[in-house]
Order: structure tokens, then sequence, then C-alpha cells
């Protein structure tokens, strides 16, 4: 294909594809580079709904030049867990050889990762019903020039999965499950601590209702002390729902912690909107 170069190095096959020809540019850059030796894999991971298509045109040039791909987050998940067969969009992505991960990476990425080395990928990899603990599981820390042009240079993370809730607009409780799964407030400290030991004290708490995590008043205690004790200025953003101001102290806190943004979940004053 015209947007994709092959030049072999050493043992390696470095397969570059041009994001800009066909597909329109790319905020992240021009190329994919993918030094495989025969045994790499492109992940798109997090791909949301409104990402798919994106994701599938992205893949379409890696999968012409037999690059293995994969494909996860919430618009796959979300599907294979609420609907009784598989959409036409998805199924236009595995007729491509384009692989699916549906659910959560924790203790399980490694068999994606077998499979792929030994080139025998499955068409679906679907681990919904086996969901990971989340204390004391790795959480990413990328350096300061991954961030540039993301949310004002802000990293990201959870901490926590999940929602005890049936409201039935969410999607939550049908890709995260309906039990509700936490880390801790020294899992909490560990991550900010790495990112500030890289020059990042700006942060987005990606829970998408951070007020029913059983731990908030831990970790926001935890992020006071770092704060207060040790001068480290983090500041945050949140998402709550519209009841969180009646949780004894947990707007002081949050101010206290460093919260200077909050999404605050409201789907509609108008009932039929939800209806419609």
């Amino acid at each position: 294909m015209k947007n994709v170069q092959m030049e072999v190095k050493g043992n390696n096959l470095i397969i570059t594809v041009d994001l800009t020809q066909d597909h329109g540019p790319s905020k992240s850059g021009k190329t994919i580079a993918v030094a495989s030796g025969g045994r790499g894999l492109v992940a798109l991971v997090g791909v949301q709904t409104n990402q798919f298509p994106r994701a599938v045109d992205i893949a379409r040039p890696l999968r012409a030049a037999d690059v293995p791909v994969c494909i996860g987050g919430f618009h796959v998940s979300g599907c294979l867990s609420m609907l009784p067969k598989i959409p036409p969009e998805i199924q236009q992505a595995l007729d491509l050889g384009i692989s699916i991960f549906a659910g959560e990476a924790e203790g399980q990425f490694d068999k994606l990762l077998r499979d792929a080395y030994r080139r025998q990928l499955k068409p679906i990899y679907n681990v919904m019903a086996d969901l990971p603990r989340l204390q004391g599981a790795t959480l990413p820390v990328l350096p300061q020039s991954d961030l540039e042009g993301r949310l004002s240079g802000r990293a990201s993370f959870d901490s926590g999965r999940g929602c005890p809730y049936d409201c039935s607009f969410c999607t939550i409780i049908n890709v995260q499950g309906r039990k509700s799964r936490y880390r801790t407030a020294d899992d909490i400290e560990k991550v900010l601590r790495d990112h500030y030991a890289l020059g990042i004290k700006k942060f987005f708490i990606t829970d998408d209702n951070f007020g029913r995590n059983k731990n908030w008043e831990a970790i926001f205690d935890r992020i006071i002390e770092l704060r207060q004790e040790e001068g480290m200025q983090f500041s945050f953003i949140i998402q709550v729902d519209t009841m969180c101001h009646k949780i004894p102290k947990f707007v002081e806190k949050a101010g206290l912690a460093g919260v200077n943004r909050v999404f605050i979940g409201l789907e509609s004053v108008n009932p039929d909107n939800l209806i419609a």
C-alpha cells in the first residue's frame, strides 16, 4: 500500500505507516513505526465508541502489511457485554483480521502477547467475567513529553472501577461490573510520587464517580499529607455525582487535596431525553 513502507534492519522488520494518507492527519504524529522482527503487535487501547472508526482506519493499512492488531476499550467491551450479537462495525474489524479484546488487561495481557508472539492471535479475547483486583496493581507512568497537548499536560489514573448502582443509562456496570473495586491510599501515593519525580503535578482521576469510592477519604487524607508536609502541590480533576456535597467532609477535603475542577454527572434534566 502507498502509505506503508517496510525496511529490514538486522533481525527486525521496520514497518512505517503514514497516517496522513487516506485517513487524514493524526495529532499523535504522522507515522507509526513497528520494529517487530516478525513478532510485533499494535494494540489500540481504551478505544471509545466515537474513536472506533478511527482505530479501524489506523489498523487497516497495518493489517494489509500483515502486522497483528488488537483493539480494546469501552466500545468493544460494552458491545460484547450488552448486545445479543456482534455489531457490524466490530464484525468488519474481525473480517480485516483485527483481534478484539473485551475486558480489563491486568492479569490477562500476557496471554494476548504470547499468542501474538506465536502469530496465533484469536479473533476475540473476552475476559469480562474475570475482573482483576486493583490493590497493588501497576499504574502507568508516562513522561512529560507524552502528556504535552493533552488536558494541559495532566496525567491520569483510576482509583477504582465498577459501580454498585443500576442506572439504566450507564454502561459502567456492564463493562466494569456491579462490584466496586478500589486502589489503596498507598497505591495512589506511589503513582503520585512516580509522576512527581518526572515533574508532573496535575492529574485527572478517571473514576466515573470518585465520591462513591469507599477509599475516597483515605486517598484525600494521604494527598493532603503529601501537600502539607512535603510541599507536593498536586492539582486534580475528578468526576462526581450531584449528591456528593452531602458526603460529610467530602467537599472540604477535596479542596485541601488540590481538586480545582469537577465534572458532575448529570444525564439530563428532562427524563424524556433518556427515553429517546
